[in-house]
């Protein structure tokens, strides 16, 4: 376990912000110490530079599905209920949909107070941090993890606590990573507020199965002042015959559980930033007092776009269709991974495919993780390019994955395609 894991940052970046880095020391918040650009800055730059094929960041590179794209326009026609300010906790046709859906999957009457409406799940994410945590409080994030959790607590002022989830050398499957639940309930304190879980997991694929989910719910039911924030972006996006169990359903969680969803990834229009909470009306009435100073509200035919778009999906089964569309291209990826020696870990949902690159030698930097050296080479010299999943863990447990890359299967499989033809190269 390390606390409060601090990124130094790019004096190149620091003269871009504010003409010196001593100038910009002077004037930025304690709070953004130790934080700098995102390791997707570096990465996709080197794409464009080199002409590769960017098999690393998690959006579509396509548009939306018709359906979704239609209701846009609908709701660009709709007058004013569409249009002008709505209500402040979410549009009321979105949430009349969000509870409709919601209740059904969780087998609870829910009802438009469990919900608030938010600028995607990242918005979702950083007013629960700036809600619920007080300075001196420690969170818990499990690693790999997605990167806003840490940068979030921080300006919040708590302190993170890092716990890695294990795997096996030779590992073939997202299932075989998993969590020490009994280390876990050693690293919680009384100043333990909010534990973080992701699922499907960012970036492994994992699943979580419903006895996990019930031993992780026996640890936080034993300590009382702890609440879980579940982020289910990827809750449509489960492969196979695997199962997407909602922890909010375990019993004894839905009291101390925040969910936080997203329509980007739902509906592949990443770019429309709409997403959600729910919850007991416990935390989403204290959500709501931090949200209302940021936004007021989100942007309102986008809302309007989504609950339309809610009402169509139902009706095509739009879901199983993602994820039969999102599976082919993982199966075509992970095929072709493994005819070039990148063994695939096969993700049982989510967006990315990790791979095992330890076959593979390559120009290293002295200094520099081997993770980071492995995809400046794939894109400098196959022209294809992941990311180093070690950006996503505390410098403690970094070298765990340093024999790892993360590709992208959330894109065209022309892309997709092009992408494995410059693989097939490197045999």
């Amino acid at each position: 376990m390390i606390k409060n894991t601090r990124r130094l940052l790019n004096p190149r970046t620091l003269r871009q912000l504010n003409g010196s880095p001593a100038a910009f020391s002077t004037v930025k918040s304690e709070r953004l110490d130790g934080m700098g650009e995102s390791v997707f800055a570096e990465f996709s730059t080197l794409c464009t530079q080199f002409g590769a094929t960017n098999l690393g960041q998690g959006f579509p590179n396509y548009p939306p599905p018709e359906f979704v794209k239609e209701s846009l326009l609908q709701a660009a026609n709709d007058g004013m209920v569409s249009n002008q300010y709505t209500r402040s906790q979410g549009h009321p046709k979105l949430a009349e949909q969000l509870v409709k859906l919601y209740s059904s999957l969780t087998q609870r009457q829910l009802n438009m107070q469990n919900f608030v409406v938010t600028s995607g799940a990242t918005d979702a994410l950083f007013t629960t941090a700036m809600s619920f945590l007080n300075h001196g409080d420690e969170v818990i994030v499990m690693e790999p993890f997605y990167d806003a959790y840490p940068a979030q607590a921080q300006m919040a002022g708590a302190t993170t606590k890092y716990i890695p989830l294990q795997f096996p050398t030779k590992c073939t499957s997202s299932g075989e990573w998993v969590l020490d639940f009994e280390e876990l309930d050693k690293m919680i304190t009384d100043k333990t507020k909010l534990l973080y879980i992701n699922n499907p997991h960012n970036p492994t694929g994992k699943v979580w199965t419903r006895e996990e989910l019930t031993e992780l719910a026996a640890v936080v039911l034993r300590h009382p002042q702890l609440n879980v924030v579940s982020d289910e972006a990827y809750e449509w996006l489960v492969f196979d015959n695997n199962e997407h169990i909602r922890l909010c359903t375990i019993p004894g969680m839905w009291d101390r559980t925040i969910t936080v969803c997203s329509a980007g990834k739902s509906f592949e229009c990443t770019g429309w930033k709409i997403g959600w909470i729910m919850a007991d009306e416990k935390f989403t009435s204290a959500f709501q007092l931090a949200h209302q100073w940021v936004p007021f509200c989100v942007s309102t035919p986008l809302q309007y776009a989504i609950a339309l778009s809610l009402e169509k999906a139902e009706k095509i089964n739009w879901f199983d269709t993602l994820k039969t569309k999102l599976q082919s291209r993982r199966d075509g990826l992970v095929d072709a991974l493994r005819q070039v020696n990148l063994e695939p870990i096969v993700p049982q949902g989510g967006y990315f495919v990790l791979a095992d690159t330890s076959a593979f030698t390559f120009p290293r930097t002295e200094g520099s993780p081997r993770d980071f050296d492995f995809t400046r080479w794939l894109i400098k010299t196959w022209g294809v390019g992941p990311i180093p999943p070690s950006a996503f863990y505390s410098p403690e447990h970094a070298h765990m994955v340093e024999n790892i890359a993360r590709f992208a299967i959330c894109k065209s499989d022309d892309l997709i395609e092009e992408g494995v033809q410059k693989l097939m190269k490197i045999k």
